[in-house]
């Protein structure tokens, strides 16, 4: 509802989960948002608790001048169960699956990985600029559409988590890290990082849920052509260190990094 939402602090409130002594707050950036459902999260609750699945959504947004907007509220049942910690602490959110970064909904939510005419200029593992002072194994992916087509076309979240980082690194330019939220079928977090990009729309500490916009696709501020540089990282390194670049350590790419369309291909979200 975009045209009468124009918060960028809308705040739920999740009563019921379980592990949780009180309400889980969810914060959602309602402008970013239109005629579409927006995800709160997964989350595993407690089925005797008092006002067990009910949402608050208060009017106190801390903003001045912005309008916020109530509407419907729909649950559903997800038939696998969290990946908990081994001691029957089950995290407060649990992603439902990856999507890519980039296309239109409809792209995105299809079977293609890369979405519609989208390519992928240096896929994961592979030794560019061979023979120059930049050789080095690729981390990710370098997504682009012909001729400069993609130029600020929306980056998106690929799925639910929390930014760890969103600011302006020497030679990468623009730098988006999210840390994902566990997977719901198998517990795993990872760490996608979109580089070169423009237009940042989110901070640190903000949540985003899978298929918000993050930004737009740049060029580190005219140092690369236009393209969108996508990794997907299994462990902590890109929350340690954004500007994280295994050069032609071969080893260290793999250990830090997956291919991000077989990854994304394996845990797709079920709708």
């Amino acid at each position: 509802p975009a045209r009468h939402a124009t918060t960028k602090n809308a705040r739920y409130k999740i009563h019921g989960v379980k592990n949780s002594s009180s309400e889980i707050l969810v914060t959602i950036d309602q402008s970013q948002q239109k005629n579409s459902w927006v995800s709160l999260g997964v989350f595993d609750f407690e089925k005797d608790a008092i006002n067990v699945g009910v949402v608050f959504l208060n009017d106190l947004t801390g903003e001045r001048d912005l309008t916020i907007a109530f509407d419907a509220m729909r649950w559903r049942q997800i038939l696998d169960t969290p990946i908990g910690d081994g001691n029957g602490n089950v995290p407060a959110y649990a992603g439902d699956g990856y999507d890519s970064p980039i296309g239109t909904e409809a792209e995105r939510r299809g079977t293609k990985v890369w979405p519609g005419s989208w390519l992928d200029a240096s896929p994961f593992g592979r030794l560019y600029f061979v023979g120059t002072p930049s050789e080095a194994y690729h981390t990710g992916a370098d997504l682009n559409l012909p001729q400069d087509a993609d130029r600020g076309k929306p980056v998106y979240a690929c799925a639910s988590g929390e930014v760890v980082f969103a600011s302006r690194l020497p030679t990468w330019g623009n730098v988006v890290v999210i840390r994902h939220d566990p997977l719901v079928t198998n517990g795993k977090v990872m760490y996608s990082r979109s580089a070169h990009v423009g237009d940042m729309l989110v901070q640190v500490g903000d949540r985003v849920e899978r298929g918000q916009q993050i930004s737009t696709v740049s060029n580190a501020f005219g140092r690369w052509a236009y393209h969108l540089h996508f990794d997907l990282s299994p462990t902590t390194i890109l929350e340690s260190h954004p500007e994280h670049w295994p050069g032609k350590d071969r080893d260290a790419t793999f250990l830090h990094y997956v291919d991000p369309k077989d990854f994304i291909l394996a845990n797709r979200p079920r709708s």
